[in-house]
């Protein structure tokens, strides 16, 4: 792999578009007739990013906020948090072997440790994978999966659903859009590593396994 490799990117630009018949066409056709007004403020109400690299995680992603709009708002809440531990645990276990110094490597190697959410947000903030604000979306997102999880009778599982999408959207945009440090434009659009950016770890052992190019 090279710096000039090609990532493929997912483009979403259809709330750009305030068009009443675009919105109902792209409503209608994804989602069905029934119930048209209530899809359209679920769908409106989300914010994907307008760029980001496809992945592995891509038609999970998607595949969450469509759960939402469609009004299936408990698979849509386990979903997000889902995907939320997925990328989680391929960043760690990808990179731990960069980290051999770190009190946290043995836990790397641990099912069971990475699956305490406490664990890996401590993991990801001490290897400086994630920043505060990221971090503070993983803690919310791990509240309310316990809740869901656990059958926590007073949550409220649609509001919490759409809780749980902001969050992994978050996350979302954070690792898989475009990161200036690390993407830049090239020829005719496309959007390439930065020359040096190959050579970083996060893009050696984790953006070079989960990305599609062209």
């Amino acid at each position: 792999m090279n710096s000039g490799f090609q990532l493929l990117m997912h483009i979403d630009t259809t709330r750009n578009d305030s068009s009443e018949d675009f919105l109902k066409q792209i409503i209608t056709e994804r989602y069905g007739t029934l119930g048209y007004e209530q899809k359209l403020h679920r769908y409106m109400q989300l914010d994907p990013p307008n760029l980001q690299l496809v992945t592995d995680f891509t038609d999970m992603y998607f595949s969450t906020l469509d759960a939402y709009t469609s009004g299936l708002f408990y698979p849509a809440l386990v979903s997000s948090c889902a995907l939320g531990e997925q990328i989680y645990k391929i960043l760690i276990r990808n990179l731990k072997d960069y980290y051999k110094t770190s009190k946290h490597y043995k836990n790397a190697y641990r099912d069971r440790k990475l699956s305490n959410w406490d664990i890996a947000i401590e993991i990801l903030q001490d290897w400086n994978l994630i920043n505060d604000a990221i971090a503070s979306e993983y803690k919310e997102l791990k509240k309310i999966r316990n809740s869901a999880i656990h059958f926590d009778t007073e949550i409220d599982v649609e509001s919490n659903s759409l809780k749980s999408i902001t969050s992994i959207t978050k996350i979302v945009r954070y690792f898989f859009g475009i990161n200036n440090d690390i993407f830049k434009l090239g020829k005719k659009g496309t959007v390439e590593f930065k020359p040096g950016a190959i050579e970083l770890p996060i893009v050696k052992e984790f953006y070079l396994k989960v990305a599609h190019f062209k």
